[in-house]
């Protein structure tokens, strides 16, 4: 990338010096590493991700494109996008599920559609474990993991075979709201209580479970943060938001269209498209047409009946106060990063 495309893209917000808190699961121990804007990172995050402001070597397969499947997201789109009409080869929860732990070598398998995909699971710590102990990031013959746990799968990579980041990011409103109808589908805990309800639920509500909202999902999970781990701090979110800035490719929900086409031009794959045969062009572009380009009013917080400003809007919001913080860098991001893929 050209020299004022780095220059552009470093400038980034004005974030301060941060901690990080204690945690055996994150990608530490070691000094933290820092930028010119004083924020540490995780040496582990450091080493092991690729700076996004450097030009992806596509066709070496030194770096490998990790997706960060962040919930309600638009993760299935991607992977029908890139493993279903682009014919990429996946590493995702498709390799857990499907018996393959008793192979010991990284292969390859397809499903009865025709994905093709790697016989471990990045989406779990034990996955993780797997991968890392079979080569995943050094194999040549996978083009693109899925995972939600990109802090506790940075042990995979290694500096010669780095990871690169990139995402797709929604409201974290938005993304509560869907989840709160999503889990009224197979909860029946959820199924009893209304939205202003679960929106107030706490720990206890939830009785130990995994039904309640997110509190800053997107944070603790770019930290490695867990139940054990303390509350986030204005120094987590720092360091969550330099994360941000130099390490993930920045896709938006409200513009999938746009977004696959950024992914595409940055990671290659526009020539995986122009080489392919008619059939996997017209998959991409009719998946793509499907995808409202600015927005989708079924899936937005209007399309459920809340407003902005609403009182749910705001609990959740003020449960969620740190993610929206990393949502709203990514959109900013989102404009920056245009320059590198001019």
């Amino acid at each position: 990338m050209d020299n004022s495309s780095s220059e552009t893209l470093q400038q980034g917000a004005d974030v301060g010096a941060a901690g990080f808190p204690d945690s055996e699961e994150r990608s530490e121990p070691g000094p933290s590493t820092t930028s010119g804007s004083g924020v540490a990172l995780p040496p582990l995050i450091d080493r092991n991700y690729g700076e996004i402001s450097r030009r992806f070597p596509a066709g070496t397969r030194n770096h490998i494109p990790v997706f960060w499947s962040v919930p309600r997201s638009g993760s299935n789109v991607m992977l029908a996008t890139f493993g279903g009409c682009l014919k990429l080869v996946v590493a995702n929860e498709l390799g857990g599920a499907r018996n393959h732990d008793n192979e010991q070598t990284l292969q390859i398998h397809r499903t009865s559609n025709g994905m093709s995909y790697a016989n471990v699971d990045p989406t779990t710590v034990e996955g993780i474990q797997r991968s890392q102990l079979l080569g995943l990031s050094s194999s040549i013959q996978v083009d693109v993991i899925f995972t939600p746990l990109v802090n506790l799968a940075a042990p995979i990579f290694t500096p010669t075979n780095p990871g690169r980041i990139f995402a797709l990011f929604r409201h974290p409103v938005e993304r509560a709201i869907s989840r709160y109808h999503q889990l009224r589908k197979v909860d029946p805990r959820v199924r009893s209580v209304t939205l202003e309800e679960w929106a107030s639920w706490d720990a206890s509500d939830d009785g130990g479970g995994d039904s309640g909202p997110e509190d800053n999902w997107m944070t603790k999970s770019l930290l490695g943060a867990n139940e054990y781990t303390p509350p986030l701090t204005d120094g987590d979110r720092d360091v969550a938001l330099e994360i941000l800035k130099r390490k993930i490719l920045v896709g938006l929900a409200d513009d999938i269209p746009a977004s696959v086409r950024r992914f595409e031009k940055y990671f290659g794959w526009d020539k995986t498209l122009a080489a392919g045969d008619a059939s996997m062009v017209e998959c991409r572009n009719d998946l793509m047409e499907k995808v409202p380009a600015q927005g989708n009013k079924q899936q937005s917080s209007k399309g459920f009946g809340v407003e902005e400003g609403d009182e749910v809007w705001m609990l959740l919001a003020e449960r969620n106060r740190y993610d929206l913080e990393v949502y709203e860098f990514a959109r900013y991001l989102w404009r920056i990063q245009a320059a590198l893929v001019r």
